[in-house]
């Protein structure tokens, strides 16, 4: 197995905070590593790395604005809006002079509202994160350990040594909730 390319944090990295050294458990750990990159990603609605080619995407014309769904925006190769029939449409480019974006918010403004359709604004660009940011990847590299620590306790919700116990808490780590919830899109 290898890390998947939305893979949020490196198996270094989650060997590092576990404080393992050896490479027994590394398959383990890239599969913990992509399952929970998934699982923020499907959270939060988005694709978190940067795009290596275009991005295609078809969005209803609803107002003055329209809302990628891969961000920060790098850059857009062009936005087009559809005329004509769904089978036969004729697309039409708008200019730089038409819309303006706020590249880290994932937001694309326009200068006049767009006429209400569906699927009649086609944008292509290219989006996501260069590096994935600190904290985002903290969050993984916690989920992930814990993951990994509560392997072998599946199903036990308390377990007890030598007079001392720990409780498992089902729930994902309040710390990581907060910060995924930073990169979440409300719209």
């Amino acid at each position: 197995m290898a890390l998947a390319s939305n893979a949020l944090t490196t198996v270094a990295n989650v060997k590092s905070f576990l404080q393992i050294s050896v490479t027994t458990y590394d398959t383990l750990l890239e599969l913990l590593v992509n399952s929970v990159s998934e699982w923020i990603e499907n959270e939060c609605g988005r694709v978190f790395k940067d795009s290596a080619s275009n991005i295609v995407e078809l969005h209803d014309g609803e107002g003055s604005m329209i809302f990628p769904r891969q961000w920060p925006i790098n850059s857009i190769a062009s936005i087009e809006s559809r005329s004509g029939s769904l089978g036969a449409p004729t697309w039409t480019a708008y200019t730089t002079n038409d819309y303006t974006y706020d590249s880290r918010a994932g937001i694309i403004y326009f200068a006049t509202p767009v006429f209400c359709d569906k699927q009649n604004i086609r944008l292509t660009y290219q989006g996501g994160f260069l590096t994935i940011p600190s904290d985002l990847e903290l969050a993984c590299i916690k989920m992930t350990s814990k993951e990994f620590d509560k392997r072998k306790s599946q199903g036990v919700t308390q377990e007890g040594v030598g007079g001392g116990s720990v409780t498992w808490n089902e729930n994902v780590d309040p710390s990581a909730i907060k910060i995924i919830q930073k990169y979440r899109r409300f719209s």
